[in-house]
């Protein structure tokens, strides 16, 4: 069963990304970066211009956490995820993934580390 076409994970052909920065453009005012959780298995979906990984449910997913993306952020990309864009204007946001794929606690260790 799938709940929502909109709900995903971010890959590269059969590897996901664990993490990303997401920086806003435009149009990002009362827009969210919203994660979920329940049972689901994942299967690869090829277009010829991207590759990602299509989420099928075994029960309704479950609204974990939501994230107004209104500022640069480091967002987990791992865990199912959807972006939901105001009504007013398109959404423009630059999307930075990181060389060797680190996972996310990697990337804020690092950064507690650094900045102590």
């Amino acid at each position: 069963m799938i709940y929502s076409k909109k709900i995903y994970l971010e890959c590269e052909e059969d590897i996901i990304i664990s993490s990303a920065i997401n920086i806003p453009l435009k149009g990002t005012a009362n827009s969210f970066q919203i994660w979920y959780t329940g049972n689901y298995t994942t299967s690869v979906i090829r277009t010829p211009n991207i590759a990602y990984h299509l989420i099928k449910w075994t029960n309704k997913p479950v609204e974990v956490a939501r994230l107004e993306i209104n500022s640069a952020h480091l967002i987990r990309v791992d865990q199912p995820h959807s972006a939901q864009s105001n009504s007013v204007e398109d959404r423009w946001v630059f999307t930075m993934r990181f060389c060797g794929n680190p996972n996310f606690e990697d990337l804020i260790t690092h950064n507690e580390i650094t900045n102590s």
